[in-house]
């Protein structure tokens, strides 16, 4: 195996989870010992060295967000066009996910380390692909680059998340979704500033060198190969566990094998183990989670709208930009501008995204899981609804106002796991992120399609996308997802 260290004694489950704090009553201060057969469990540098490849595929994220819309328009793309160029991402996201999610529950624990690093080597390909694309003014090697891309994050996202709750105890799951929110917001940071950064580049050096894009590929080759060598570092490690803990535990023998235990499910209701197979009817047996799935959907409509559109919104609208002119025309540097004014104010995002994530788990614990979820789809809402003041040339306003969506995205990034990685044991959570993230992908395509059959501006894209968050928050804040939450 490649996961020395681990634990000897077979974890009970907690009988009940707090939705705010997430502390096992009746266990108190032995989960820790519970979970790992020592007083501690497992150290928080040893949780955010297993969460780094989401900073590079995260990165990857961010490039796509930054340069998909604004390249393909700049090929020739039309609106209507975008409705099946960025498809790729809700295509792989509504069937790499599920999958990726039942396959690592298959596989078990042990193969978890070994798919992260095969989806970052497929993130490794994009980054060579793209640039290649760019240079060629080739719309189907540009489509096949972020398709690759799409694949990589997706399944990653999904397989991270799944790897992390194994490996911690029930009370600090807040602690270990905020890590992989830092992550995740540390891979947006440095994936937009690195397309801000290529802007200034390439103009220094006379634009012949190298492209923005081409630099943020280089950039992100880099980080994603440091990032990996810290991962493998981290599953190598004494601290870490031969077993997953994060939700149901075997007793092993004195052979290593598996002895029979009594399992118990995480939120407390006696129950047997739960089926293997690749299937998600689990889904349906689990009330809270349709309930989730539902109110992510709205949530994540608001956010797509938003990821999707709001670069040309800043091109066409406010720097009064044509994606479509002559290159070094006036039009057209103006909508390029519009591009590094975007990755900069998304730079800030993720600042903003890391340092929220810190003070987030406090917030739950004083006003609860549900209430910081609401809370978050209204401030996103009131932020695409004020784009509507937005006028030509105010380029400031413009960043500021996109800059302060970093803070929803840190509770939109890290709540919704936090809920699933509570209620779900080890043999489903997979699955159940999976199903997740299949209901993020279908408001991915909800807002392409809408564009697709409409041919909707960009401008009223947000504006769904306000109406979209507002749902969303009225929806977490008024029904119950589950009693503990």
């Amino acid at each position: 195996s490649l996961l020395p260290g681990g634990a000897e004694v077979a974890r009970r489950g907690a009988r009940s989870v707090e939705a705010h704090g997430m502390t096992p009553e009746g266990d108190g201060g032995r989960e820790d010992e519970i979970h790992h057969g020592h007083g501690r469990g497992v150290p928080s540098s040893v949780i955010l060295r297993v969460a780094l490849p989401l900073i590079s595929t995260q990165f990857s994220w961010a490039v796509q967000s930054a340069f998909a819309t604004t390249l393909f328009k700049q090929l020739g793309a039309t609106q209507r066009d975008l409705s099946y160029l960025r498809v790729p991402g809700p295509v792989t996201g509504l069937f790499v996910q599920p999958l990726s999610g039942a396959f690592t529950d298959y596989t078990g624990f042990r193969w978890r380390p070994i798919t992260v690093l095969a989806c970052t080597s497929l993130c490794a390909c994009g980054f060579l692909v793209l640039p290649l694309g760019e240079k060629n003014r080739s719309i189907p090697l540009v489509f096949l680059g972020f398709s690759v891309i799409d694949v990589s994050f997706n399944a990653a996202d999904a397989l991270v998340r799944v790897l992390v709750a194994d490996i911690t105890e029930p009370r600090r799951l807040p602690l270990a979704n905020s890590i992989v929110s830092g992550a995740l917001g540390a891979g947006q940071l440095l994936g937009f500033a690195s397309g801000a950064a290529g802007e200034w580049l390439s103009r220094a050096l006379g634009g012949r060198s190298i492209t923005s894009l081409s630099f943020a590929c280089l950039t992100g080759l880099c980080l994603l190969v440091a990032c990996d060598l810290a991962f493998l570092t981290a599953c190598r490690s004494k601290a870490f566990p031969k077993k997953s803990g994060g939700g149901r535990y075997e007793a092993l023998g004195d052979d290593g094998a598996p002895e029979e235990a009594e399992t118990t499910e995480l939120v407390g209701r006696p129950g047997r183990e739960p089926s293997r197979s690749i299937g998600f009817g689990v889904l349906w047996r689990r009330p809270w989670m349709r309930r989730l799935c539902v109110m992510n959907f709205a949530a994540w409509l608001a956010w797509f709208s938003f990821i999707y559109f709001a670069p040309d919104f800043l091109g066409v609208v406010v720097m009064g930009g044509d994606p479509h002119a002559e290159p070094g025309t006036p039009p057209h540097d103006r909508y390029d501008k519009a591009q590094t004014i975007y990755s900069a104010s998304q730079a800030l995002a993720a600042a903003l995204m890391l340092s929220f994530s810190a003070v987030v788990p406090r917030l739950v614990r004083r006003f609860g899981l549900r209430r910081m979820m609401g809370a978050s789809s209204i401030a996103l809402a009131t932020l695409l609804g004020a784009a509507n003041l937005l006028r030509r040339g105010d380029e400031v306003p413009s960043f500021i106002l996109f800059a302060l969506t970093g803070i929803p995205w840190s509770m939109t990034m890290s709540l919704p796991y936090t809920v699933v990685s509570q209620l779900s044991s080890e043999h489903e959570r997979g699955r159940l992120m999976g199903c997740l993230n299949v209901f993020i992908v279908l408001a991915s395509f909800a807002s392409l399609a809408l564009v697709g059959a409409t041919g909707a501006s960009s401008e009223k894209m947000l504006n769904v996308g306000a109406a979209s968050g507002l749902v969303a928050g009225l929806l977490f804040l008024t029904c119950k997802i589950d009693d503990s939450v």
